[in-house]
């Protein structure tokens, strides 16, 4: 999610201010108000914003309290599901994903029997 605060606070600092940014990133005075007041933006407006301020555009989302909240609500839920663009609809439990690796690394070992086999052959 964005955090329009991290604008604010790189505004505020020497050498930057809303006029100076706007100018820079070819938007409307009123444009920045609104996106700091928590109106929507398109990400090319922050994208120009960003390079106006000399940052990546990461810089400004609040995505590692994100990622830990997501990660502890999966933790206590007991189980992971998966929401991009691989989504399926399914969630996938624990003992699911422990069996999966069970086979993973049995095939492993079995490739790795057949690797020395075949180094042992030449």
């Amino acid at each position: 999610m964005l955090n329009a605060k991290k604008i604010e606070e790189e505004l505020n600092k020497p050498n930057n201010n809303k006029t100076k940014v706007c100018s820079t990133a070819g938007i409307a005075r009123s444009t920045l108000d609104k996106i700091l007041k928590g109106g929507d933006l398109q990400v090319s407006t922050l994208e120009a914003i960003a390079k106006a301020l000399n940052k990546p555009m990461g810089f400004f989302f609040d995505e590692e309290i994100e990622l830990r909240n997501a990660g502890r609500y999966y933790v206590e839920k007991g189980k992971i599901e998966y929401h991009g663009t691989e989504f399926s609809g399914n969630s996938t439990t624990e003992a699911e994903l422990r069996e999966q690796i069970a086979q993973l690394k049995s095939q492993l070992a079995d490739k790795e029997r057949i690797i020395r086999l075949l180094e042992k052959s030449e």
